[in-house]
């Protein structure tokens, strides 16, 4: 998949304004959890930033949104 582009935001983390860099499909994915657990992107990126451990806040968010999917993925369909 050729051109993913980046994007920096503004995001709000753990009281403190600062900017994070994703790939617009990241940007999207995060946008989907966030209505999926009715979060805002500033929620969910103060839930990561505390438990990231020593990984960078914008690591952190690819490996959440990623395992957040993944989990998704392995739950057995609702009857």
């Amino acid at each position: 998949m050729p051109g993913h582009q980046q994007e920096s935001r503004n995001i709000v983390v753990n009281g403190h304004r600062t900017s994070m860099r994703l790939e617009s499909e990241f940007w999207e994915a995060l946008q989907d959890i966030c209505a999926r657990e009715r979060m805002t992107v500033n929620q969910i990126c103060t839930q990561v930033y505390r438990q990231r451990g020593n990984a960078s806040l914008t690591a952190a968010i690819r490996v959440y949104v990623i395992a957040y999917f993944r989990e998704t993925v392995a739950q057995p369909p609702a009857s």
